[in-house]
């Protein structure tokens, strides 16, 4: 049954976020301060923030030959279709990932390895591995079920200042990591295609001017360059410098002075904004209904799974670190955020009651086996 919902699931946002969905991400690094930034878009906004703890034992989703682990880090994740499936998050060590559409993706065809659906290829990573080494060296033994719906590629980054970007073409893993990885943006094209566009414009070797486009090649030159120009003459990187350079993206700002942080309120096809301190392991965001800031530090929480699992509300109108907001996570509390999102969805309103029930009661699956 889970296998059957899960299809459904994917293959309704492949078809509805190929259309809406037009994501953001980069990586901001000045004198040794790491933050990895991403702008959500799509037509909707509410979503779980979700506090994962580490020694509980999982089963990917039913795929043929499903990964078995154990969580070894606990994490804070981002997720709209229920706890286990996240959009992005950070572990407890600083590994950060986040996903972006990606029309060109291919995943592997069925071998020896194991496998798990996408998205909960980010929630193994952020249970098992430190750093980006290891989220590669997993390839060796895990891979994401050619089954699988959503078509994405990955940003990750970890606190040692490693980074990569992750692309399943053709079948096959590619990576640009580190030097390959310059500049350190990623929209929906692959990372290849957009470097070389972004070599005919000025500053990077070529003669054409930025536009002010939503296209993901015009985000992907807009962003590149205000990241050049901010290196140039910011002193660090720092929270309020990324959610800057994050409003550029919706608002067109050409350089970087012309995008004021007053003037993220004009986010409106942003859904969510989030910045993570990976240098200082704390998660910063906004939503488009409400703009306050808000924090989470990592260290404030207790990961040991026999603890409870917390949760926030990413439309909680709060503001400052909400580390005191989280509240015990409930079945009720993942059935109704899916309820909630799949009527927001037209293709997904019809998923029957069973199915969602299905769906909500995954978690019910993981158990802690101690120390």
């Amino acid at each position: 049954m889970i296998n059957k919902i899960f299809l459904f699931f994917c293959s309704i946002i492949c078809i509805f976020s190929l259309k809406i969905e037009a994501c953001s991400t980069f990586i901001l690094e000045k004198k040794h301060q790491l933050l990895l930034a991403k702008s959500y878009d799509w037509i909707v906004e509410d979503g779980l923030i979700i506090v994962n703890k580490r020694h509980i034992a999982k089963q990917a989703m039913a795929v043929d030959n499903p990964m078995q682990w154990v969580s070894k880090y606990g994490s804070i994740i981002f997720t709209q279709a229920g706890r286990e499936l996240p959009l992005g998050g950070m572990n407890e060590v600083g590994l950060t990932i986040e996903l972006m559409w990606l029309d060109d993706t291919t995943y592997p065809n069925p071998d020896l390895r194991s496998a798990v659906y996408e998205l909960q290829w980010i929630q193994y990573q952020l249970d098992t591995a430190s750093s980006v080494h290891e989220v590669l060296a997993s390839d060796n033994f895990l891979r994401i079920d050619r089954n699988s719906k959503a078509l994405i590629h990955f940003i990750v980054a970890d606190s040692n200042g490693t980074r990569a970007i992750i692309e399943f073409i053709d079948g096959e893993m590619t990576v640009h990591a580190q030097s390959e990885m310059q500049p350190p943006v990623l929209t929906n094209n692959t990372y290849k295609k957009s470097v070389e566009f972004l070599k005919t414009h000025q500053g990077f070797g070529g003669k054409r001017k930025p536009q002010k486009g939503f296209a993901s090649l015009d985000r992907f030159v807009r962003l590149s360059t205000l990241l050049k120009e901010f290196s140039l003459r910011a002193d660090r990187a720092d929270v309020n410098s990324a959610f800057r350079i994050l409003s550029s993206v919706a608002n067109f700002g050409e350089t970087y002075e012309e995008v004021s942080f007053e003037n993220m309120k004009l986010l409106m096809r942003a859904k969510w904004n989030i910045v993570y301190d990976i240098s200082n392991k704390r998660i910063h965001f906004l939503t488009g209904r409400h703009q306050k800031v808000r924090t989470i530090p990592l260290n404030a929480f207790d990961f040991e799974g026999n603890t409870d699992v917390q949760v926030l509300d990413i439309q909680a109108q709060l503001e400052g670190d909400v580390r005191n907001n989280f509240i015990t996570y409930s079945y009720e509390l993942n059935r109704n955020l899916i309820d909630r999102y799949y009527n927001q969805v037209p293709f997904l309103r019809g998923l029957s009651e069973e199915d969602r029930e299905s769906i909500a009661r995954y978690p019910e699956t993981t158990y802690y086996v101690g120390k």
